[in-house]
């Protein structure tokens, strides 16, 4: 299978990334956001520890079918 996906989409392709050596690949053809800057986001968000105050968003894009997961995002609210 390994030799399949390299031969069908290369070895430094992000589906032979992900699918064969199971790793997160940085950047897809398809990706709206490099992994890289949401890291970084996550890493800034941290980083502001309680500083956070007052209400928050709740934002969920739920899956229905095949493979996909449900996402959800919690963010401070922006008045």
């Amino acid at each position: 299978m390994a030799r399949r996906f390299a031969n069908a989409y290369g070895r430094g392709s992000s589906i032979y990334t992900s699918r064969v050596l199971g790793e997160f690949p940085d950047q897809g053809d398809e990706a709206l956001f490099r992994r890289s800057w949401l890291d970084a986001a996550v890493a800034r968000r941290h980083d502001l520890g309680s500083e956070i105050d007052g209400p928050l968003v709740v934002a969920v894009d739920p899956a229905r079918y095949g493979p996909d997961a449900t996402g959800v995002a919690i963010a401070p609210a922006c008045h």
